[in-house]
C-alpha cells in the first residue's frame, strides 16, 4: 500500500490553479489499531466552467 502525505495548501492551490473551485473541505481523525492518530483530508471541488 502507497500512503502519500501532502499539505493542505499545496493540494488547494494546485487546485485552484488548474481552474477548481473549493466546495467543501474536511479532516476526519481516526484512532489506528496501533493507538496512533491520523487525520484524514478531503477535499470536493468542482470545475470553474
Amino acid at each position: 500500500m502507497y500512503i502519500h502525505f501532502h499539505q493542505e495548501d499545496y493540494l488547494v492551490d494546485g487546485l485552484k490553479v488548474k481552474g477548481f473551485e473549493i466546495v467543501n473541505l474536511q479532516r476526519k481523525d481516526y484512532l489506528m489499531q496501533e493507538g496512533a492518530g491520523v487525520t484524514d483530508l478531503i477535499i470536493i471541488a468542482k470545475k470553474r466552467s
